[in-house]
């Protein structure tokens, strides 16, 4: 299975945050390499600069961890994938 990152915030008015939580916990039970983040305060976008840069380091790392081979950044290894 193709590693997944979910995005999946609390305000989010036009997907509910247990949806993207329901589908992160289900992969987990199954052993599926998937990170779930989450922003505090924030909708369907992400709005305040230090989240959209926060978000972007996170999706830049992960993908050039699994399409460039580098190394896993540690918010991939600590806990099992749920960040922020």
């Amino acid at each position: 299975m193709t590693p997944l990152l979910i995005l999946a915030n609390e305000g989010d008015a036009n997907v509910k945050s247990n949806q993207g939580k329901e589908w992160y916990y289900s992969l987990a039970r199954l052993g599926k390499r998937a990170w779930m983040l989450s922003y505090d305060g924030e909708g369907h976008m992400i709005n305040k600069e230090n989240n959209q840069l926060d978000y972007s380091i996170r999706l830049s790392q992960f993908l050039d961890h699994y399409l460039k081979g580098a190394a896993s950044p540690k918010w991939m290894t600590q806990e099992p994938g749920r960040s922020r």
